[in-house]
């Protein structure tokens, strides 16, 4: 797994491989649902917003699903 996730205090650090199975599902799936929001978000109201928000929201949702991708060790962090 990778260091995408890294909780840190003081000298602790937690890596996301680290958490119980539950937990790393429950934040895939959450990066996933919100990923979902965000691309239903932009297209329901692509034509209140700016040219330049709709793209960002639609970059941001695609980056999600890479970080689940990351995560799911299917693609390299970059």
């Amino acid at each position: 797994m990778h260091n995408l996730f890294k909780i840190c205090k003081g000298d602790r650090k937690m890596k996301f491989e680290n958490l119980r199975k539950e937990d790393r599902e429950l934040i895939k799936r959450s990066m996933l649902n919100h990923s979902v929001s965000l691309t239903s978000e932009a297209l329901e109201c692509k034509e209140a917003m700016s040219k330049e928000a709709y793209e960002k929201t639609m970059r941001d949702a695609d980056r999600l699903i890479f970080l689940v991708n990351v995560l799911n060790d299917r693609k390299n962090y970059d």
